[in-house]
């Protein structure tokens, strides 16, 4: 699988692993809750890809896993209890990560977070993401990944209203000098990411 960018002229082939995610959604055990055409909708696609923050991992001509990686923090985030304090600027945010269904169970999503946090390496000093509380399995790889947890916050999501989050950090200066470190997972509480 390669890792890469996703092109502006790839929304349709983004859209469309999505709905294939979004179709398997509702007989997955764990999963973010996501709402067709509300979250992630076209103009998410199109917004992102043009911002060049779209990163997917391309198999055979066919996206396995895409994700979004932008830099700056995210607002909803402000209010978070981050191990590390840094400068809005110097934070990576990763949204919209998941694994298309016929990927999973294959070590897809750790090989492609290990690309993000590579990327998110080369402008940022951690890296922020959030996932619905009771999401067990993207809490798991997270901390599997080297990404701590950070508490939670109650959050609202246009297609699911208020909701739990809880919040996940990676310190990239940290996990640069040490290697990624192994975190015991028997307190994890997880949220919004399907995998």
């Amino acid at each position: 699988m390669i890792f890469r960018k996703v092109n502006p002229d790839e929304v349709g082939k983004l859209a469309e692993m999505y709905d294939e995610v979004l179709d398997r959604q509702p007989f997955d055990e764990y999963g973010p809750k996501w709402t067709r055409d509300i979250y992630p909708c076209q103009q998410d696609y199109i917004s992102h890809c043009s911002r060049g923050e779209f990163h997917a991992g391309e198999d055979n001509g066919a996206f396995g896993c895409r994700a979004v990686l932008c830099f700056g923090e995210d607002p909803m985030y402000k209010a978070g209890n981050w191990r590390k304090r840094v400068s809005d600027e110097e934070v990576a945010v990763i949204h919209l990560l998941a694994v298309a269904p016929s990927y999973r169970g294959q070590g897809t999503a750790m090989s492609f977070l290990k690309y993000l946090t590579e990327q998110a390496g080369k402008k940022a000093r951690v890296i922020h993401l959030d996932v619905l509380d009771g999401n067990l399995a993207a809490g798991r790889l997270y901390l599997k990944r080297g990404f701590t947890y950070s508490g939670n916050l109650e959050a609202y999501y246009e297609d699911i209203g208020e909701c739990l989050i809880n919040l996940y950090e990676f310190d990239l200066e940290n996990k640069k000098a040490n290697g990624v470190c192994s975190i015991p997972i028997s307190f994890v509480f997880i949220g919004h990411f399907l995998f």
